[in-house]
């Protein structure tokens, strides 16, 4: 769609004064007369009006169906400049009739290169100016395809580079065959420059670039040479803005990313290097800049070297929020954090989470990352949970590592838990655990805040022993996936699939604290229920009339997410349509399935994805209505 700017302003005046000169030289001169037309003034009065209907037809090509030329209508208006100036919305001055069929006879070359640009290379531009109102007529013709493409690779002097020009041509995107237009022409080529600087050749630049067409044939052959100038590798790096903290943890982070002297350079490092600097905690930003340097001496490589400037926190910040969820009403977040302790400078997060059915106190521990990227964690949580007649009061120890580099994380880590249950007005019941747990988990995505394709995977495996009622031991695992699959046609949107596995492994005499079982239901997981409302359907669940969790869980969920669209574009809104299913048991033969099945709208908001799901529980035969902001992972 046309958007006005000032740019688009300066051209149309030139266009209105180039119009006004071609007025004048028309208009016949007025010296001398000395019978004015009587009727003049009410030819004026009554003035045609200035509109013009567009047709679009295909030619003599079969390729395009009747969306197509819609589309290509639609297009035009937006973007020739006959409805640039009769458009109202762009604040144009009015036309005279003059200057409206000078600009009508010009409008043939201007829509006939815009058409180019799409492709159309043999199109015709039919003008009946003395229509009412105007008509213009396009044949569209048919589509100009790729013949031959060469792209080559070369150094300085013009060497053709083997390896690059053919990992090059490997990744290239646009095929013989495919149809040719000015856009995808230049998309490809960005591509493969980008590709080139962003890894290595830092300075690769395009030295050659033609697109010969042949309007007989209606193809197109394409010649492009690439520069890629001297490979570079990290240099020296300098960190500014650093007076509260270390400036070696900011140097660490960078180096993790793989901002290392001598490290062939990649721009993906610096992007990782930023990640990594702002969610260390102590920085609220930071700017990654590089400066070429020539070789010091021959066989010395070129350098880049890194100016990293920062932005720090102060040493504490507290952070309040109120906020409501479908699941469990209002709820009230307090975070206390210290980025520098004193005396050991690690990091410490004290937070409050308050809801009608659970409230949660922690407080946790994270040292300064070592040379290897690991660091030191620990903790303690304080949990009251109720769940319908039952409430559960957990307190929980953490200490342990936890590495991230890259796509992954790992965490191994000690877990103590002691754990008080209390159903009804009956006696508590008290259990207690430990356990030794490790973690791995990688996400993919292409895009972190608003992921449209890639997945993500997660483990949790702990072996530990019971501490009360007699230390009995048991296994417990958990794995969480999720994939996006965009479909090849960006209007059909993509599709996610869910899936998460959980079990514990013991006597059925063994104390399992309740916080190590399973509950599903809710926004996270199973659609059209509550949440923490799926849990065991067994004899002794139902005839307490509780809800019991589990020692097995599985969960599965399928969802569409379509792009909404206009007028052939697609936009920001989604729709989607989900089936949810879960079942909780403490035998896998007893397992009872519930599902859930929706639909909603997605979009994009300042805090991240954000869905309203409307999900009817197959189990309760209840409608459910369901808010998420986040990435159901």
């Amino acid at each position: 769609m046309f958007q006005f700017c000032p740019s688009h302003a300066l051209a149309h005046l030139l266009l209105r004064a180039a119009l006004a000169v071609a007025v004048g030289a028309a208009t016949p001169a007025s010296h001398g007369q000395t019978n004015p037309d009587p009727n003049a003034g009410v030819k004026a009065a009554v003035p045609t009006p200035l509109e013009v209907d567009l047709t679009v037809t295909p030619g003599q090509s079969s390729d395009h169906n009747f969306v197509d030329l819609q589309l290509m209508q639609r297009w035009l208006k937006g973007n020739a400049q006959l409805w640039q100036f009769l458009n109202p919305t762009t604040n144009q001055p009015a036309l005279s009739r003059a200057e409206f069929d000078d600009l009508l006879v010009r409008s043939e070359k201007n829509i006939a290169t815009l058409l180019q640009t799409r492709g159309y290379f043999n199109s015709s531009v039919h003008i009946k100016p003395e229509a009412v109102p105007a008509q213009v007529t396009v044949e569209l013709g048919p589509l100009t395809t790729i013949r031959a493409i060469s792209v080559e690779v070369v150094d300085n002097n013009g060497a053709v580079l083997d390896a690059l020009t053919a990992s090059t041509n490997e990744a290239w995107g646009l095929k013989p065959g495919a149809t040719f237009t000015q856009s995808a022409w230049q998309s490809a080529k960005d591509k493969a420059l980008a590709r080139l600087s962003a890894n290595t050749y830092y300075q690769a630049s395009i030295a050659h670039s033609l697109a010969r067409i042949d309007p007989t044939t209606q193809q197109a052959t394409l010649q492009l040479r690439i520069n890629s100038g001297p490979a570079f590798v990290f240099g020296s790096s300098t960190v500014l803005g650093s007076a509260r903290y270390d400036t070696n943890d900011v140097l660490n982070l960078a180096q993790l990313a793989g901002i290392r002297q001598g490290q062939p350079y990649a721009a993906q490092a610096l992007f990782d290097a930023q990640r990594r600097i702002i969610d260390n905690g102590n920085y609220s930003s930071a700017f990654i800049t590089l400066g070429p340097q020539q070789a010091s001496g021959p066989g010395q490589p070129d350098q880049l070297n890194a100016r990293i400037e920062v932005n720090e926190k102060p040493l504490k910040l507290l952070e309040t929020s109120i906020g409501i969820s479908t699941d469990s009403g209002p709820r009230l977040h307090i975070t206390h954090t210290h980025y520098r302790t004193p005396f050991i400078g690690w990091q410490a997060v004290h937070s409050l989470d308050w809801q009608k059915d659970a409230q949660t106190l922690s407080s946790n521990w994270l040292s300064p990352l070592d040379e290897r990227a690991w660091q030191w964690t620990g903790g303690l949580e304080l949990e009251r949970q109720k769940d319908d007649d039952i409430t559960t009061k957990t307190q929980q120890w953490r200490a342990g590592q936890m590495q991230s580099v890259g796509d992954i994380e790992r965490t191994y880590y000690l877990q103590l838990i002691n754990a008080t249950e209390q159903v009804q007005k009956q006696t508590p019941r008290t259990t207690s655990t430990l356990s030794a747990h490790w973690a791995w988990s990688t996400t993919r995505w292409d895009n972190a805040s608003d992921p449209t394709s890639g997945h993500g995977l997660s483990f949790d495996l702990g072996a530990g022993t019971t501490l009360t009622q007699g230390a009995k031991p048991y296994l417990r695992a958990q794995t969480q996936w999720l994939t996006l699959h965009p479909f090849d046609n960006a209007k059909l949107g993509r599709m996610a699939f869910r899936a998460a596995l959980g079990g514990v492994l013991a006597n059925e005499d063994t104390a399992v604290p309740a916080s190590e079982l399973f509950l599903t239901g809710g926004d996270t997981s199973v659609r059209g229920y509550a949440a923490r409302s799926i849990g065991r359907t067994d004899n002794a669940a139902t005839s307490q009339g509780l809800i019991l969790p589990g020692r097995f869980m599985w969960l599965g969920g399928v969802e569409w997410q379509r792009p909404t669209t206009w007028g052939g574009d697609v936009g920001r809104v989604e729709q989607t349509f989900f089936v949810d299913a879960s079942a909780v048991s403490n035998r896998i033969d007893e397992q009872h399935v519930f599902v859930g099945t929706g639909t909603g709208v997605r979009f994009v908001s300042p805090v991240g994805p954000m869905q309203l799901d409307l999900a009817y529980g197959h189990h309760t035969k209840e409608w459910r209505l369901h808010l998420f902001v986040g990435i159901r992972f």
